[in-house]
């Protein structure tokens, strides 16, 4: 459950807290660690707290328990 968080999270609003807090937006994970999205170009990274990025490669996808981002990397607690 570390790469699961609890809300609904759009991509666009996931930008938009990036950028609303100087670059890094910190996301408290279901399992209790914290993941920190930050822009790369247009691309969304995600930071684990090894220090570990994983770039979002498919965003916004519908699932019948919420959204679903696709990473091409592993995140760790």
């Amino acid at each position: 459950t570390y790469h699961v968080v609890a809300g609904k999270f759009m991509a666009a609003d996931v930008v938009k807290a990036i950028k609303a807090n100087d670059g890094a937006f910190k996301i408290a994970t279901v399992q209790g660690g914290t993941l920190t999205a930050s822009l790369s170009g247009n691309n969304v990274i995600l930071t684990d707290s090894k220090g570990n990025k994983s770039t979002v490669v498919i965003a916004d996808v519908d699932a019948s328990n919420g959204v679903v981002h696709a990473i091409d990397t592993v995140v760790m607690p």
